[in-house]
């Protein structure tokens, strides 16, 4: 873990891990902890924090362990948890001062009388964590950048980012329900997607851990992947043929005009670089 002492009137946020490696498609999770410099037992006013991330790469799933998630501010209580987002914001303000991010999530903590953290809580202290699904598609690494949307009266932020590395996936791409094969089933929950349906798992059995919606989300990731007939739209046409080669058809495109140059040969090369 990085240090987190700090200085008189600083405000400090690091990970516990600064960086990670994880496979393409699976989760990661951010643990962030908090002090000041200003002792062990220092209270405030409270603290805004900004996580900002590149959503090409990384896809929010929520918080978890929020300090005082269910607190309310009562006579038992001087300090609460405020404000947490749970859909991601473009990051217009671009307050980390990165570019490469282009999402944030907010959360909110305030201190009556500059009584936060509670009374009794050590720093440093876990603050909360927050979860990604690194991006089917993703390569190389991508930086966490935490924010300051509002620090207490008389302290700045300090805070340590966290780095991602995406490595290649355990699952080759059209492995959609990460069933360890690319087959027929992928090829029809592929095609069921692209023409539009959200309920995509009817009659299919999903391999255990798996679900309509993170196979929806699979598939919605792919996206950029799918423009299998080089036509510059991402559509039921893509579907149909992925569908008819991974039932193992050579003739694809049966009934299908195809866009110049392509061919039934160029459309199973695009399919089969991604099996």
């Amino acid at each position: 873990m990085p240090d987190v002492l700090a200085a008189s009137g600083e405000q400090v946020l690091a990970p516990t891990v600064v960086s990670q490696a994880v496979q393409a498609g699976e989760n990661v999770v951010l643990t962030i902890r908090y002090a000041t410099g200003n002792g062990s037992d220092a209270r405030t006013s409270g603290l805004g924090v900004g996580v900002h991330y590149d959503a090409n790469r990384l896809v929010f799933t929520g918080f978890s362990d929020v300090y005082q998630d269910l607190q309310t501010l009562s006579g038992n209580s001087a300090a609460a948890l405020i404000g947490r987002d749970s859909v991601p914001r473009v990051d217009e303000e671009d307050r980390d001062r990165d570019s490469t991010t282009n999402r944030m999530v907010g959360l909110a903590w305030v201190g009556l009388d500059g009584r936060w953290p509670d009374q009794g809580v050590t720093l440093p202290m876990e603050l909360f964590k927050v979860h990604f699904r690194v991006s089917a598609g993703a390569q190389g690494t991508t930086t966490v950048r935490l924010s300051s949307l509002g620090t207490a009266n008389g302290y700045d932020l300090t805070a340590t980012s966290a780095e991602v590395s995406a490595t290649p996936s355990a699952y080759v791409v059209l492995d959609v329900d990460h069933s360890g094969r690319v087959d027929a089933t992928d090829g029809l929950l592929i095609q069921r997607r692209l023409t539009g349906a959200d309920l995509i798992d009817s009659d299919v059995r999903l391999p255990t851990g798996e679900t309509n919606r993170s196979v929806v989300e699979r598939v919605d990731e792919l996206r950029v992947y799918l423009d299998v007939d080089r036509s510059g739209q991402v559509d039921a046409t893509d579907g149909l043929l992925m569908v008819r080669r991974l039932n193992g058809a050579d003739i694809l495109d049966s009934g299908l005009l195809l866009s110049d140059p392509q061919s039934n040969a160029t459309v199973i090369s695009h399919i089969d670089v991604l099996k």
